[in-house]
């Protein structure tokens, strides 16, 4: 079937164009079926799934020797230092000697961006979504220390 016009026998759609709405559309499902929200390209997971009243973070701080504590991420390092989201929420359940495997880990990954820490602390970040201020929680999350870690491992485990 072709888009001609029956009285001159010219297309009407340029073919050009039929490539990119066909492309367009192909990009799309592709987005929609494999969750990857790249606007307009989008799976649309902003609205398809459940929010809660209360949210949950995670944030690590690098310990110096005087004690003062500085907020990092582990970007700058390897993908295999940046799961760190993935592991910390089943932390608190693993074995003794996983946390501490764990934890000398993310000392390592800590050590190649602060040569000078002595320790990484790593606080759950608990906050109530409502009610709302100026489009954003009208609170601050409230920091709980979860665990600090060393080279000896994982020790002060606190939170729930």
């Amino acid at each position: 079937m072709t888009d001609q016009d029956p009285a001159s026998g010219h297309e009407t759609i340029p073919r050009h164009v039929k490539w990119f709405i066909r492309a367009f559309l192909a990009a799309f499902i592709v987005c929609g079926l494999a969750g990857i929200e790249a606007w307009p390209l989008t799976g649309f997971r902003l609205f398809s799934h459940l929010r809660h009243e209360r949210a949950v973070g995670w944030e690590r701080t690098a310990v110096e020797p005087g004690g003062s504590e500085q907020a990092i991420t582990f970007a700058g390092l390897p993908d295999g230092y940046r799961s760190f989201v993935l592991l910390v929420t089943s932390f608190p359940s693993k074995p003794k000697d996983e946390r501490d495997a764990m934890c000398r880990t993310w000392v390592e990954g800590l050590r190649r961006l602060d040569r000078h820490a002595v320790a990484m602390r790593i606080y759950r970040l608990d906050q109530s979504l409502v009610p709302r201020s100026g489009g954003r929680p009208a609170s601050r999350p409230r920091r709980i220390l979860m665990v600090t870690c060393s080279d000896q491992g994982a020790s002060a485990m606190g939170g729930t």
